[in-house]
């Protein structure tokens, strides 16, 4: 999960919103699955999809236009008060409405639970998950109950997004099967979840930086192993 900054809400999503009718104070014919327009719609994706760097909101894995759809942090049938439109509810996730997967959004379902699930908007939302080289995932503290809870529900330990994760890796991190070196896998602990020309994030760069970052701690502990053993050797 990578932290989600906001630019705030579409300036087509206000316009709407503020044309609607009020009755007895409250706005009526706002809702996101009836009302809401397609073409307000595709400019709401279009900005999550470039806030996101083209990430999806829970996973990582590379989202576009096709291959993703708007996702309700709170669900649409639990919303309240316009909550189905109010844009920091929005993010874009994998994959498209109407393809199946068994993790991420779709595993999300209609589960929420606001002292379990944790939010990608939250700035810390990174540090309660540890990747490890082989793409594996687990709670950064295991005495993490929101953190257990989100990889438990949105299936974020999944086969197939593990594979996903582990691919990913090895494509960054070795070279035709060959570990990178430490000076370039200090760079990539610094520079990998830069957004590139088209401010697009690399898929699970978070991931990547932290598979980097395991693998580094590895190398020093065999350097420091070596040294002790020749000081020992001149002994």
């Amino acid at each position: 999960m990578k932290h989600i900054i906001k630019m705030g809400q579409p300036h087509e999503l206000h316009l709407w919103f503020n044309s609607q009718p009020v009755v007895d104070g409250r706005r009526i014919n706002c809702s996101y699955k009836s009302d809401l327009p397609s073409d307000v719609k595709n400019i709401i994706k279009q900005q999550l999809l470039a806030e996101q760097g083209g990430l999806c909101c829970y996973t990582g894995v590379r989202i576009n236009n096709q291959k993703s759809h708007i996702e309700h942090f709170k669900p649409q049938r639990l919303c309240q008060n316009h909550e189905d439109v109010d844009y920091d509810n929005l993010l874009a996730a994998y994959p498209d409405d109407n393809t199946p997967c068994s993790f991420g959004a779709k595993a999300k379902d209609d589960w929420y639970n606001t002292q379990l699930l944790i939010n990608p908007l939250r700035e810390d939302c990174e540090t309660h998950f540890r990747f490890d080289q082989y793409g594996d995932i687990k709670p950064a503290n295991e005495q993490d109950e929101p953190a257990k809870e989100t990889i438990s529900r949105l299936r974020l330990d999944d086969d197939t997004l593990t594979d996903f994760r582990k691919q990913a890796i090895e494509t960054a991190l070795f070279h035709k099967g060959k570990l990178l070196s430490v000076a370039k896998l200090q760079n990539i602990t610094q520079r990998y979840c830069e957004r590139n020309s088209k401010q697009l994030f690399r898929p699970f760069c978070f991931v990547i930086i932290q598979a980097a970052q395991e693998l580094l701690r590895k190398a020093e502990r065999k350097r420091k192993r070596k040294q002790y053993g020749r000081q020992r050797g001149r002994k």
